[in-house]
């Protein structure tokens, strides 16, 4: 349990955001034992956007948490009688400021004594690393502090940083899909890949998603990119700093993506194709021709729509 001002203060950046807790010392001293939606149980918090606020005027009817973030719009836009025991925290981003303040409540701690488990020994992991069941990891594999490996994830080939986040059944440092044909014996060779991948700090891979390891050099994925669930990422792929990949997409080998761009669910893209910084897809965009900075592209083939605005 934890007290709601020392909550905020040790998730929300100081001097980014402005945030207020109602309620003088009583509000800044709520016992807070974790997250729930709005209609959750006591003792928990959550938080309301402006348009769900708009769109249903009487939405603090029924609401059982102790402490709301909302903004300050909405708070104002109360009747006197709302939300009698539940704490206002106001600020102008609820959704954001409900992300900070969730974290610590995100990792679960647990008992893996009984657990089936196949770990090298030879593999290097961080005495803080949390790992689920049925995960398998090599003797190539280096994993940093506070990293998290779901159940069934199998891991070989890899470094990993401190903080990632490894979801169920995900599977990172397997070879790519690299086979050389011999026309004149009518045989197929297998390429070797003798590469690694590369995680770095702060990284979430989500459930069901392949990392393919290099084939003669590394497959990257930089600080605080985002991958969604069921993706394939192939051989000597770099995605940038704060990328973001939605689910079902299909990266190509060799496929560059730069930072803060966003992969929009179910985008494939040919071997070797970039997307810029800040470059965006649509929605099953077929990227065969590079995205530059700062443009979305849509479609099969893909072809420019517009420039990515300001916050998008």
């Amino acid at each position: 349990m934890q007290y709601l001002a020392q909550l905020i203060e040790d998730t929300v950046p100081a001097g980014h955001h402005q945030v207020f807790i109602r309620g003088d010392s009583y509000g800044r001293h709520t016992p807070i034992e974790g997250v729930a939606p709005l209609y959750g149980s006591r003792f928990n918090l959550g938080f309301v956007t402006r348009e769900h606020a708009l769109n249903n005027p009487k939405w603090h009817v029924g609401c059982r948490l102790i402490a709301a973030i909302m903004h300050h719009d909405t708070f104002h836009s109360l009747p006197d009688y709302a939300l009698p025991a539940t704490v206002p925290v106001l600020c102008e981003d609820p959704r954001l400021i409900f992300a900070y303040a969730g974290q610590p409540f995100l990792q679960e701690r647990v008992d893996a004594v009984s657990w089936v488990r196949a770990i090298s020994g030879l593999a290097e992991i961080d005495k803080s690393v949390i790992i689920g069941p049925n995960v398998c990891i090599g003797p190539d594999v280096s994993i940093g502090p506070n990293t998290l490996v779901g159940p069934g994830a199998v891991i070989n080939h890899a470094v990993i940083g401190e903080g990632a986040h490894i979801g169920a059944n995900v599977v990172l440092g397997s070879p790519g899909f690299g086979f050389v044909k011999d026309n004149k014996a009518n045989v197929v060779v297998t390429f070797p890949h003798v590469g690694r991948v590369i995680i770095e700090d702060g990284v979430t891979i989500m459930a069901g998603t392949c990392v393919c390891r290099g084939s003669l050099a590394d497959t990257v994925i930089r600080r605080n990119a985002k991958i969604d669930q069921l993706c394939h990422i192939a051989h000597n792929c770099y995605i940038g700093e704060n990328a973001f990949v939605i689910a079902n997409t299909m990266l190509g080998g060799s496929t560059t993506i730069h930072d803060d761009a966003w992969v929009a669910p179910s985008t494939s893209t040919i071997q070797g194709t970039e997307i810029g910084h800040r470059g965006m897809t649509g929605v099953g965009a077929v990227v065969i021709r590079h995205v530059g900075d700062e443009t979305v592209h849509v479609g099969n083939p893909a072809k420019f729509l517009r420039n990515r605005k300001e916050g998008e």
